[in-house]
């Protein structure tokens, strides 16, 4: 057996075996979230007056991107939830009175977590974060506190610390920590990763690595789905466990075929090498590594190099590689005299190495008569191509023949059909042959010379 197939298959095992030890179950799709607690998070408000934010992102980003994952809870897009801002500096009033007063953007959710920031010391410079906590079915706030901390990298501690009070006082879950880390080979595609139903990240590098700090204790469907066609490439559910962690990996794979070499020569053998290993003809190799680019390389009997190119395979995708040796291309013309006519012009087209196709047209004169004579015909070489500098072959054609003027002869036209051996050394080409006169039922001896580009 071929000793690649069998890396190839081992590896497969290899991966099918760690995916059962890392993922309780695999699926096609996310499941929805059920009964999950809308939970609103707003933009932390910038109450200290300067116009950048960039504390404000952090801050925001970092509590609703650890949130919105978690199971129990079902957090709206960021965007919908930048287009309530404005509820930020008035949800506290409706937090004091009846809730038929409350807007109506306020009625779809079950929790709303609101706050804002001041900067108060310069130099350190200390922020103080307040967050609150809104409830539906309280009608109050739930959740009041007050955070001091510096804008360096103590504020995520200081996030942290506003996680794990929201979690355990308004949630009522113990407060752990796991992780998720994501490594996706993903080549020249792009892909979607979600968690919980929910769009984490876009990958759109070769490479990609990312860890993700979870709430522990808690179910997590994580979902790869390649963007170009939609399918899900790689999906798993796991609970995980505090400090657990979590690996979810997926490579960018494709298959190639190896087709038969184009314009092949007769009885010709040639040899295979697929990235510097031995391949075959007709073969279908699977599980190629779609972000590394890849080599084909053909010979002959002779040790001959017939062809080599690069090539790339696609997520998913069945790539054809078709090696085509050199074989003079499909298109020639060639310029002539004979076949009944003192000058003429021809275009041979090939689609095999060996056959070719043929349309021309030629003109003689006697006086002040003309014939024109367009023609088809198919030949096939016996011996050489046109790599070759001495070809044989035969073929045959099929003629019209329009005289010029109408009244010159009757009937003004004619047909023939021939068939001939051509001979060819170079760029000379000699046809010798004979063809069959309907208009005057009789059988006539033919040749040409022509020179063919």
């Amino acid at each position: 057996m071929n000793k690649r197939i069998i890396i190839v298959v081992l590896s497969a095992l290899a991966v099918f075996l760690t995916s059962l030890a890392w993922c309780d179950t695999s699926t096609n799709s996310v499941p929805s979230i059920k009964q999950a607690s809308k939970f609103y998070i707003l933009p932390i408000q910038n109450i200290t007056g300067e116009n950048s934010n960039a504390f404000q992102l952090v801050v925001f980003r970092s509590i609703y991107n650890f949130m919105r994952i978690i199971p129990s809870i079902d957090v709206p897009d960021d965007k919908v939830m930048n287009g309530l801002f404005w509820l930020t500096s008035v949800l506290p009033e409706w937090s004091r009175v009846n809730a038929e007063y409350a807007p109506k953007e306020v009625y779809g959710a079950d929790y709303i977590l609101y706050g804002d920031y001041e900067i108060k010391q310069k130099s350190p410079e200390k922020v103080t974060i307040k967050i609150g906590v809104w409830s539906k079915s309280e009608n109050k706030n739930i959740f009041n506190k007050s955070y001091v901390t510096a804008t360096d990298e103590d504020v995520f501690d200081s996030i942290d610390l506003i996680l794990k009070n929201i979690i355990e006082d308004v949630l009522k879950v113990n407060y752990s920590l796991a992780r998720i880390d994501l490594y996706i080979r993903a080549g020249s595609e792009k892909y979607l990763i979600y968690i919980n139903n929910q769009l984490i990240d876009t990958v759109d590098k070769k490479d990609y690595k990312k860890s993700l700090s979870v709430l522990g204790g808690q179910s997590y469907t994580i979902s790869i789905a390649r963007l170009r066609d939609g399918r899900t490439v790689n999906a798993c559910t796991k609970t995980l466990g505090a400090k657990e962690n979590l690996a979810v990996t997926y490579f960018a794979t494709g298959s190639v075929v190896l087709d038969p070499v184009r314009y092949s020569r007769k009885e010709e053998i040639y040899s295979y090498t697929l990235d510097g290993n031995p391949a075959y003809e007709n073969e279908f190799i699977s599980n190629m590594n779609a972000s590394s680019n890849h080599n084909i390389k053909v010979t002959d009997q002779r040790s001959n190099l017939i062809y080599e190119a690069p090539f790339n395979v696609m997520d998913g995708v069945i790539t054809h590689v078709t090696p085509t040796e050199e074989w003079g291309g499909p298109l020639h013309l060639m310029v002539y005299s004979g076949n009944c006519s003192f000058a003429g012009l021809a275009a041979e087209y090939f689609p095999y190495r060996y056959f070719w196709l043929e349309a021309g047209g030629g003109v003689s004169w006697y006086k002040t008569i003309y014939d024109v004579s367009p023609y088809l015909g198919i030949g096939y070489y016996f011996i050489g191509d046109m790599k070759t500098d001495f070809r044989l072959g035969c073929g045959i054609t099929a003629s019209y023949y329009q005289y010029v003027p109408l009244s010159a002869i009757t009937p003004p036209y004619n047909y023939s059909g021939g068939i001939f051996a051509q001979f060819e050394w170079k760029c000379i080409n000699l046809r010798i042959g004979c063809y069959y006169d309907f208009g005057a039922k009789q059988a006539c001896p033919d040749a040409s010379i022509g020179f063919k580009i």
